[in-house]
């Protein structure tokens, strides 16, 4: 179980939402039987639903949507614009530019002239923007790994790892 735990903690939040529907799927019907439609419209449900109930389960920590994407990004790349983000998120730049500075306002980004073009700001996480989101990561990890123990035999955790390989393809470009 450590393993799949290991496996599970190294992907991304998303990733480990699709691997768990797919795993949900299969045990209630055979999923070859249906068409890539149908499994594809309700993994996007089951997604949705999951990453709602994950969310839930780690708080918001007075942060909207918005922000805590800003936040996860900057905690996996370092740095970023705010026009990174922007585009990261699929949002306007003015809206990322609110949701940066409610962070910067709450101690938790910071900005500096970028070293090479000092026309660009880069913002990176502050301590306490770094320590917030392990905090919320952690409260989700423990809760899917808690649900992982809870609900799967050790059969289906086998499954659920053999899984972590098929659906990485689906992140492949």
């Amino acid at each position: 179980m450590r393993l799949l735990y290991r496996h599970l903690r190294s992907l991304s939040l998303q990733f480990i939402f699709v691997l768990i529907i797919v795993i949900a799927m299969t045990t209630s019907r055979d999923p070859a039987s249906e068409p890539a439609v149908v499994i594809a419209s309700e993994l996007r449900e089951l997604v949705g639903r999951l990453k709602q109930r994950l969310r839930r389960e780690s708080g918001n920590h007075g942060l909207s949507l918005s922000q805590m994407a800003a936040l996860g990004r900057l905690y996996r790349c370092d740095t970023a614009t705010v026009s990174d983000l922007a585009r990261a998120q699929n949002v306007r730049s003015q809206s990322m530019g609110h949701a940066v500075a409610h962070l910067q306002s709450a101690g938790l980004v910071e900005s500096r002239a970028d070293p090479e073009d000092g026309r660009r700001t880069l913002l990176s996480l502050t301590p306490l923007g770094r320590e917030r989101v392990e905090t919320i990561r952690a409260a989700r990890d423990g809760w899917l790994y808690r649900t992982i123990e809870d609900r799967f035999d050790r059969e289906e955790q086998l499954i659920l790892a053999q899984a972590v390989q098929l659906l990485s393809r689906l992140t492949e470009d």
